[in-house]
């Protein structure tokens, strides 16, 4: 699955890991980042994607869009990390959209985001 694959991804890299810690890494799927999680944090979510069908066997890839949500005390820490996770990603993943940034009204953090998309191979 997708999950166990962006961890290792990210857990690779000194900068994500300099900023977003090791064990846990403050990178959650979306809604299970634990109530008052120290800042900066991620969350993640698949928004899209389809299996890349043939006619002949079961699809072994899937084309995915994945959205990152990133929550710091600072827009300026907000960006560094964002900055971060986009260094990352982009080795395997196009960035297709950047989200709003600005401060989030549920959690008074700031916040900026984006949406990549890529095919993955099923394991």
């Amino acid at each position: 699955m997708i999950g166990p694959a962006i961890y290792s991804l990210l857990a690779a890299n000194a900068t994500v890991t300099a900023i977003f810690g090791t064990s846990p890494m403050r990178v959650y799927p979306y809604g299970t980042a634990p109530q008052n999680t120290v800042a900066p944090y991620a969350v993640w979510r698949i928004v899209g994607g389809n299996p890349e069908n043939t006619l002949a066997d079961v699809a072994e890839l899937d084309t995915m869009q994945i959205q990152f949500d990133v929550f710091a005390t600072t827009d300026t820490d907000a960006n560094t990390a964002t900055q971060a996770l986009r260094d990352v990603i982009e080795e395997t993943l196009y960035i297709i959209s950047w989200l709003d940034q600005g401060k989030d009204y549920d959690t008074g953090l700031f916040a900026f985001g984006f949406t990549c998309e890529g095919v993955i191979t099923r394991t």
